[in-house]
């Protein structure tokens, strides 16, 4: 660049280092080791140079550089164009709002024309060294400085004299600038990439949509997956009120939100990256990339996943603890994908469909924790319902590249494998040391396209965990009363307010309490079978509980045990079934619990504690289709509220109790986990975005006038089991509080594998 000083170097464009090279760190993708830095590439466009194993500035790196090919002499004649580009026309030939949309530009736009006053044939020169085909270009630096002296020698117009005096000193000294460039890195010991190198990956990072942040874990969430040519991304994102679907293009730095996917999660694309499959409102459903109807295919009540072959067979799980089922693309009757051994596993999940459309993966595992050595990733073939295992994991895989990518302990790992013949070779290599995982439906955060790209979320030291908070209703935090720890679930306080009761899980896990005056916990149960969804005795001296048994394919019995951790544990109800949610009635005239046969009408039932009686139904959906997944019975023991997706999404319902009659819904936005304040005035329920409302209620005989629900504030909640309790007052909320990773970096990185050959 030409300064009042004389010429300044600007860049060395690709040249590298012997050794940093050497001495770069190798093998993982991670913040401190990546070939170029895992700053934004959609954060504003700097100037400045990237760190890492590329030396270069971001704005002045060749297309090929970017695609994670092959660079050579010809990379750096671009970077030279680009330099030289800057000098003469004032601006930088590439450009963009954010570094994405850079890279954008270098990849497919041309830079506008340098200024009139310039003569065409240096135009001609810069053109042919930002040529996108490095075969294009100057095949070398003696070539562009042979152009450069031919275009200061050559003469123009007489009245252009003092003009062409100007452009050719300046143009020489470009000349010499850039053969400067070339000896500077001989001397300084540096080097051009040699063909025989393996291509370098590189790194950025996607920010979600302003105000809409990525929904990448829980439930209903929709992690990033990117199309099988790698050049868009479907993911879910919400705002405060409402969750869609949105595909972002990777070429233009646009994200765009698809209209009737509201309540939309677990994205997949179609193998021509046409289309977006995904689930909402009970069903699978697909809609045109680009945005246009929504065609439902089947049903699918509370999927975990799917996957769209090319034998345009879609295989998807139509529940959280069901086989997989398969349909075709352009719908009609789902039939059986995989067959579920019952003594191994209690669901087939999260479905990848290899190149030939034929085989596929998939995660089978057991809620009851069953055994490690038969819970991981399975190879099946739309021919057949048999699978056998692949790799044990605890959580979903994907493959691309040549490679099987799925979860070692805290890292995701990469690992030769066969996709025809569905067999791993080699060894697993560590791509990124410690990938976010939810626990709540075994998935990692990671999506792959079939052509080098990876899209990832890092994990922090305390994103496994969460801790508990007291809110006030503004939102204000008013205390942890427990640190972050091991992801904690199914919160519960006790009738005096004094103690709360959480399923732990991780180490150590169990039903446990802790004395919120004195911050004291105790564990209370230490057998190995998974528990889940304490409740209360209205006394506070017992605590119920189920308690999944080993290898009975979901089966679970109702137990309890006393409050202060001794004794043993007693069972309550004698038939072993798929319970859920037990709790006591307030008057402890009732024990109450959710089941449904094969997660079919989960409906809630009422059983009288004293005089021997059956069991009866309270609530029972109105269709096949439909279930309840949560429920508090009133203080008062006349009411209770409930969770239901007869709508097509979850909201909170109250009817009598334990008649059942009448209905009155409270939530109108969706709604689930109900819980009452202590004087009935108020009903508190959280939606799908984990925003949390009060609801005022007044009775009246056997009617209830309901008012419109106000909103609370927003609090990031684990995607597994009941979150929170509200004080007896009304006036705080007990929130199991997630780290807030909403707005955690997701990570591109191009040409992943080169990784693994380091």
């Amino acid at each position: 660049m030409l300064t009042k000083s004389g010429a300044k170097l600007m860049d060395f464009g690709l040249a590298k280092p012997e050794l940093a090279i050497a001495s770069s760190a190798k093998g993982q993708l991670t913040p401190s080791t990546p070939t170029m830095n895992l700053a934004s590439l959609t954060s504003a466009a700097s100037p400045l140079t990237q760190k890492g194993s590329i030396v270069g500035t971001f704005q002045y790196l060749s297309p090929e550089v970017l695609q994670g090919s092959e660079a050579d002499a010809r990379s750096d004649i671009f970077s030279f164009g680009c330099v030289l580009y800057e000098m003469v026309a004032g601006r930088r030939a590439f450009e963009g709002k954010s570094q994405l949309g850079v890279l954008t530009a270098i990849l497919e736009k041309e830079p506008e024309p340098i200024t009139a006053s310039q003569p065409p044939a240096l135009d001609r020169v810069i053109r042919a060294c930002l040529a996108k085909d490095p075969a294009d270009r100057f095949q070398s630096a003696h070539d562009v400085a042979m152009d450069l002296r031919w275009v200061s020698d050559s003469a123009g117009d007489a009245s252009q004299k003092e003009t062409r005096r100007f452009e050719k000193s300046w143009v020489l000294l470009a000349a010499a600038v850039f053969l400067v460039c070339v000896a500077l890195a001989a001397i300084a010991g540096y080097h051009w990439p040699k063909q025989s190198e393996s291509a370098e990956a590189l790194h950025a990072e996607i920010p979600p949509p302003d105000k809409f942040p990525f929904d990448a874990t829980g439930d209903n969430a929709g992690m990033p997956v990117l199309s099988p040519q790698g050049d868009q991304m479907a993911f879910v994102a919400h705002s405060a009120n409402a969750q869609f679907l949105w595909v972002r293009s990777l070429k233009n730095d646009v994200a765009q939100q698809l209209e009737g996917t509201l309540g939309a999660m677990h994205p997949f694309w179609s193998p021509d990256g046409r289309y977006v499959g995904f689930f909402a409102n009970g069903k699978l459903n697909k809609i045109a990339a680009s945005g246009g109807p929504v065609s439902v295919l089947a049903d699918a009540p509370t999927s975990r996943g799917g996957s769209w072959g090319a034998s345009d067979w879609i295989v998807f799980s139509p529940t959280f603890q069901s086989s997989l089922l398969k349909v075709s693309a352009q719908g009609g009757t789902p039939t059986d994908a995989t067959v579920m051994d019952k003594q191994k596993h209690t669901t087939h999940r999260w479905p990848w469909f290899l190149p030939d459309g034929k085989h596929f993966l998939f995660l089978a595992t057991s809620h009851n924790g069953g055994d490690a050595k038969t819970s991981g990733i399975y190879f099946g073939s739309v021919d057949n319902t048999e699978a056998r295992l692949v790799v044990a994991t605890d959580s979903a895989a994907e493959y691309g590249s040549g490679y099987l990518l799925y979860r070692a302990n805290t890292a995701l790992v990469a690992q030769p494998f066969d996709p025809e013949s569905g067999k791993l070779s080699g060894s697993a290599v560590p791509l990124v040391n410690n990938i976010r995982y939810d626990a709540g439906v075994w998935r990692s955060v990671f999506a792959v396209s079939q052509n080098g790209l990876i899209v990832y979320q890092a994990s922090t030291a305390a994103s496994g965990g969460t801790r508990l908070v007291w809110f006030d209703r503004s939102g204000k935090q008013l205390g942890a009363i427990r640190e972050p720890e091991n992801m904690a679930t199914d919160v519960r306080l006790s009738p005096d307010g004094k103690r709360v009761a959480f399923i732990q899980l991780g180490a150590a896990s169990g039903v446990w309490t802790l004395d919120l005056e004195r911050k004291i916990k105790t564990r209370i149960t230490f057998d190995q079978q998974t528990v889940g969804y304490p409740s209360w005795s209205p006394d506070g001296k017992t605590l119920m509980f189920t308690a999944d048994l080993a290898n009975r394919g979901g089966t679970v019995e109702i137990r309890s045990k006393t409050a202060d951790g001794s004794g043993t544990e007693k069972t309550l109800v004698a038939e072993q079934n798929n319970y859920h949610s037990p709790e006591w009635s307030p008057d402890g005239k009732y024990l109450t619990y959710l089941w449904g046969e094969g997660e079919k009408m989960t409906s809630l039932w009422a059983m009288p504690v004293a005089g021997g009686a059956k069991p009866f139904t309270v609530v029972q959906p109105p269709s096949q289709q439909s279930n309840l997944y949560t429920y508090r019975v009133s203080p008062d023991s006349r009411w209770v509220a409930y969770a239901s997706d007869e709508s097509g999404q979850d909201e909170v319902y109250v009817t009598s109790f334990p008649e059942g009659k009448g209905k009155w819904r409270v939530s109108n936005s969706g709604g689930s986990n109900p819980a009452w304040s202590g004087n009935m005035k108020e009903l508190f329920f959280r939606n799908l975005t984990d925003e949390f409302f009060a609801c005022r209620l007044t009775f009246k005989g056997s009617e209830i006038e309901v008012a419109t629900p106000q909103r609370l504030f927003h609090a990031s909640v684990p995607g597994v089991g009941v979150p929170y309790d509200v004080s007896t007052d009304g006036q705080r909320l007990l929130v199991d509080l997630a780290e807030e990773q909403e707005s955690a970096p997701l990570f591109v990185a191009v040409n992943w594998p080169a990784e693994l050959k380091k």
